[in-house]
């Protein structure tokens, strides 16, 4: 009798010592608790070695799942989400747009916010420019004279630049570029006009590194169309 009534004080001691909540966090941490509100935002709990002592509060963002004393879980946070849906992040790119007749160096400035991983969404800038060799001939009634020059043209592109990753992996990631705004021109042949800039491509982030290709348009009485290469590295998340 007293070998059976030293095991079930064992039993009970023992399923009391468990009969606690574990908050599991994203980074496999867990902390024993007794859990007393989850709210939109936070998760309310007291340390189960200190019941009697502060109450503390979590953002559920830092929670993967919570697992309660009756053996049942209640998951928080997908353990593949991301731990909040909006980083803030930018991109600086060099490049260039070539035609079959020229082409320029170019440099372009993003700053905006990745949203839930998928879709980016940000203010750009930048300076592009455009080089075309020609040739002059010009016939003074004696002889026919060769002149060689360049033509240059330069503007400033401001926009939205949006893209849609194909993938959530942050290493290598495709994606689809588009970037609607306007130009101001500068330069011998744009000085003053301005109008509607477009490019539309595909890229792929490596790491922080960027690469896309694609085309770009500028629309004023004319279209101008050229395609772009770029190369560029990102800042922030």
């Amino acid at each position: 009798m007293k070998k059976i009534l030293l095991l079930v004080a064992f039993v009970v001691a023992f399923g009391t010592a468990k009969a606690q909540d574990v908050i599991v966090l994203r980074n496999a941490e867990e902390i024993e608790a007794k859990v007393e509100a989850i709210t939109p935002n936070q998760v309310t709990y007291k340390r189960w070695n200190n019941l009697e002592g502060p109450t503390y509060t979590i953002n559920k963002t830092q929670v993967f799942y919570i697992k309660y004393k009756n053996g049942e879980r209640d998951v928080i946070t997908s353990a593949n989400s991301s731990a909040t849906p909006i980083t803030f992040s930018g991109y600086a790119n060099v490049g260039a747009i070539f035609d079959g007749y020229g082409a320029g160096p170019t440099v372009d400035i993003t700053a905006g916010m990745k949203i839930y991983d998928y879709f980016y969404a940000g203010i750009a800038t930048g300076f592009h420019s455009y080089l075309e060799p020609y040739e002059i001939f010009y016939n003074d009634g004696f002889s026919v004279i060769n002149y060689k020059e360049t033509l240059f043209a330069a503007y400033i592109p401001i926009g939205v630049n949006l893209k849609g990753y194909l993938t959530k992996n942050r290493k290598v990631n495709p994606y689809i570029n588009c970037t609607l705004g306007g130009f101001v021109g500068i330069g011998e042949e744009f000085a003053g006009i301005n109008g509607f800039h477009c490019q539309v491509g595909m890229g792929i982030d490596f790491k922080r590194f960027t690469f896309g290709a694609g085309y770009n348009a500028l629309v004023k009485l004319g279209t101008a169309h050229t395609g772009y290469v770029k190369i560029g590295y990102r800042f922030g998340k």
